[in-house]
């Protein structure tokens, strides 16, 4: 009974993260627009959108958030919301890697 207790109360912190992201992201917090995309892309808190998390994903790359232009690469990488597409992610890791 103990353990049931303890999944459901992580559920419930799950949905509550990812309730928090949303409004941080919706008032311009790139941090949780990232956030939010990693919920989005593992279904933490929420249903699995792989298309959510990519478009979030593609817009802070836009902005040159950088743990956000390693994720899009790798949904092109690994066909994530998206068709996979070898020839963007290589072009989007050689950008990041000019960075690093």
């Amino acid at each position: 009974m103990f353990v049931i207790i303890k999944e459901l109360e992580l559920i419930l912190i799950k949905q509550k993260a990812f309730e928090l992201y949303k409004i941080a992201a919706e008032k311009g917090d790139l941090d949780a627009q990232y956030n939010l995309g990693i919920c989005y892309s593992n279904g933490i808190g929420t249903d699995i959108d792989k298309e959510k998390a990519f478009e979030l994903f593609k817009e802070l790359a836009k902005k040159e958030y950088l743990n956000s232009q390693f994720q899009f690469g790798y949904c092109y990488n690994k066909g994530i919301g998206t068709d996979i597409n070898r020839l963007k992610t290589f072009e989007l890791f050689k950008i990041l890697a000019k960075k690093a």
